[in-house]
């Protein structure tokens, strides 16, 4: 893949990222709280956050292995019309997801740890 397609391409994705995650805030969030589902699992389930928001991003991994395994014929599209008319995720929205997931599950951790995430680079990284 050439530069400009490449750079092309992570600009879509994450300007899809961005606005993925404003309209599932409400999804995620409860008030202020943008984990409130995560640690309400965590809840119900005897686990930590981070743990849910680990089982959340493996269920969007598998989708993408598992298209993966199936001979990489992708259909390229953010959902897919269904013959009884409802729509699924398509690959690419599978992947957004599960960028976001990730970054999700950064909060998670840092929130668990109680240790602020630095995104400043360690010397001689």
């Amino acid at each position: 893949m050439k530069s400009e397609r490449f750079y092309e391409l992570w600009e879509q994705v994450h300007s899809k990222e961005s606005k993925l995650m404003g309209i599932k805030a409400g999804e995620y969030a409860s008030g202020d709280d943008r984990l409130y589902n995560f640690k309400e699992g965590a809840r119900m389930m005897g686990c930590t956050s981070s743990e849910v928001a680990w089982a959340y991003l493996t269920k969007h991994l598998i989708s993408v292995q598992k298209a993966i395994q199936e001979g990489g014929r992708y259909n390229f599209s953010w959902a897919v019309l269904q013959e009884d008319g409802t729509y699924t995720e398509g690959i690419i929205q599978k992947i957004v997801d599960a960028r976001n997931y990730l970054f999700l599950l950064l909060c998670c951790m840092e929130e668990q740890t109680g240790t602020k995430v630095s995104l400043g680079m360690e010397e001689g990284v």
